[in-house]
């Protein structure tokens, strides 16, 4: 791929990423739409992409169906797992969540939102001790500079969890 095409790459999902923790899901999935047409097998974009939907209900079943179809073509990645988790939680199907975020969601290739996300299905799924954990995790995420993350629901999410210890 030449240096254009990588930037492009690049630019789109920075852009996807931004959208994304703004809550402008539409637009999200436009620009790893967009990275999509430069390289269709790019793991980011497609996670970036299935993740958009995800968050809109009405575009979950296609989501769904993207996510099981990116795990059947990459069964080992933990950006599809982590796709499909995130799926999952948006389903509120937060036990099939856990199975897919519990494997990956340390992998160093993972963007923040996964571990959010881990933590809330625990917590939603009644698993208050590990949800405290994966909290600290994300609040401490968070604070980093260059993380995307919704900065106020995981402000919101960890002070709730870790003060009813």
């Amino acid at each position: 791929m030449e240096a254009s095409g990588h930037r492009s790459i690049k630019l789109a999902l920075l852009r996807s990423q931004i959208d994304w923790a703004l809550g402008e899901y539409d637009r999200a999935a436009a620009y790893a739409s967009l990275a999509l047409r430069e390289d269709e097998n790019h793991a980011e974009a497609r996670y970036r992409y299935i993740v958009a939907l995800a968050a809109q209900k009405a575009k979950r079943k296609d989501a769904l169906a993207l996510g099981q179809a990116f795990l059947r073509e990459q069964p080992r990645s933990p950006v599809a797992m982590a796709a499909l988790g995130t799926v999952y939680y948006h389903a509120e199907a937060f036990e099939e969540a856990v199975k897919f975020f519990r494997p990956v969601v340390n992998h160093p290739s993972m963007p923040a939102e996964p571990q959010f996300y881990f933590g809330k299905s625990l917590a939603n799924h009644g698993n208050l001790n590990e949800a405290k954990a994966v909290a600290r995790l994300v609040q401490a995420r968070a604070a980093q500079p260059g993380v995307f993350l919704n900065r106020a629901a995981a402000q919101s999410w960890t002070e709730e969890i870790l003060k009813s210890e």
